[in-house]
């Protein structure tokens, strides 16, 4: 799967879900913001680029990952 540059296919899903919020970050962050107004702009405009499948798929990798915490009884697990 790819969105705007990032390839997160290879991802796991906290991978996954760690380089949509870097991608947010390196969007709103790309120059100084005046006020606080600003950079809710720029955070709303960056998330409205991001695909609906790459959302289905991060909450996917977490409901996987939350059944393997819970089977692990919230020990180790893969």
């Amino acid at each position: 799967m790819l969105w705007r540059g990032i390839d997160c296919a290879h991802f796991g899903g906290i991978q996954r879900a760690r380089a949509l919020y870097q991608r947010l970050e390196e969007k709103a962050y790309t120059k100084p913001h005046p006020n606080v107004e600003s950079l809710k702009r720029a955070l709303k405009k960056a998330w409205n680029e991001i695909t609906l499948g790459t959302l289905i798929k991060i909450v996917d990798d977490f409901l996987k990952r939350l059944k393997a915490c819970m089977d692990a009884k919230g020990g180790h697990f893969e």
